[in-house]
């Protein structure tokens, strides 16, 4: 058996272990954890205090990450309706080889972004230096 082999599946479960817990798994092990524990030796108030504060900071990273999604589907739609607004305009850009100029006759996604089609052209929004 190899040390390596061991470490990966460990690493690979505490991972998607991690990934199937929410607040709701978080607040039914505190109160079993509650409930279970010995009345002759109860839990430390540090500890239960450390614990709310850990679920805190759990509940505000998954609100953050909602709220990061939701942004990022925003600027999506932003982009695509930019660029809808700019089909059968010309535009004029620089790719870094001198300014150019021509009409967008379509928008297309590549590698997760959006780009304009000036003929043959893939033209990113960042090179856009005026539009007509």
């Amino acid at each position: 058996m190899s040390v390596t082999g061991v470490t990966g599946t460990a690493t690979a479960t505490a991972s998607a272990f991690s990934k199937t817990l929410g607040k709701d798994d978080f607040i039914k092990l505190l109160l079993t954890e509650l409930r279970y524990q010995d009345a002759t030796n109860p839990m430390d108030d540090k500890d239960m205090i450390a614990q709310m504060a850990q679920f805190s900071s759990l509940e505000q990273t998954q609100n953050l990450n909602a709220s990061i999604e939701r942004l990022a589907v925003q600027m999506g739609l932003n982009t695509i309706l930019s660029g809808v607004n700019l089909l059968g305009r010309e535009i004029t850009y620089d790719r870094g080889d001198g300014e150019s100029t021509g009409i967008v006759t379509a928008l297309k996604q590549l590698n997760g972004s959006y780009q304009l089609m000036v003929g043959d052209t893939d033209v990113l929004f960042s090179e856009i230096i005026e539009i007509g």
